[in-house]
């Protein structure tokens, strides 16, 4: 499997804190950055696109979904990646308004701890009950993509930063927090050799595309 993590637009939140609570929208800016790493991304064909039904992560995964090689893709929502810190009590918004955002969304169908739809019975603050969340889904992940499909999965700073951690297997999760910058992309692959499985950190944190559309004064 090859897991393409990319990280939301510019949220209002991002500008001012707290605007919009636990599920705020893209800015304007926002937008452009989703629509810019959907260019970047178009020519790769993804077997599945996974997203957070937090609106900012869904509006970023439907720029990607619609510059699809084939056409537009479906989006499968997935409570258990909304971002760490939620508020246990946010429930996300109905489905029939998560397809105004993303047309291609498709229902709660996935098994996931929230059961479907509503925030995760966790401590959010707990940061050993987060990393075990992203293990269970890195483990989800890996057994149902076991081969050379490509993977996206749109989320967002923070969980994304865990997920690397879980993705890597790093012994000492403490020791790290990595940056995830508005719609960066990190891939990670998981390759098939001979009696093991051989994991490569391919690129972390990439906003290139960014760069380029002139959006960022670096990479």
């Amino acid at each position: 499997m090859n897991l393409y993590l990319v990280r939301h637009g510019q949220s209002q939140g991002n500008v001012t804190p707290g605007c919009g609570g636990d599920d705020p929208t893209l800015t304007e800016l926002g937008f452009e950055q989703a629509r810019q790493v959907g260019l970047r991304l178009a020519n790769v064909k993804f077997d599945c696109i996974i997203a957070s039904p937090l609106r900012r992560a869904l509006a970023t995964a439907n720029e990607i979904a619609i510059r699809q090689p084939e056409g537009p893709m479906s989006v499968e929502l997935l409570p258990d990646v909304m971002e760490c810190g939620t508020s246990p009590e946010f429930v996300p918004k109905a489905y029939g308004e998560l397809l105004e955002i993303c047309p291609t969304a498709l229902p709660y169908t996935v098994p996931t701890a929230a059961g479907g739809g509503e925030s995760l019975p966790e401590e959010y603050h707990d940061l050993h009950m987060y990393l075990a969340r992203c293990h269970r889904i890195v483990s989800y992940l890996r057994r149902r993509f076991p081969g050379e499909e490509n993977v996206a999965l749109v989320a967002h700073g923070v969980f994304i930063s865990r997920m690397v951690v879980a993705a890597l297997r790093f012994p000492y999760p403490d020791h790290f927090n990595f940056q995830h910058d508005n719609t960066a992309v990190t891939k990670i692959s998981y390759i098939n050799m001979e009696d093991h499985v051989h994991t490569r950190l391919c690129f972390l944190n990439d906003t290139s595309h960014l760069y380029h559309a002139g959006l960022s004064k670096g990479v």
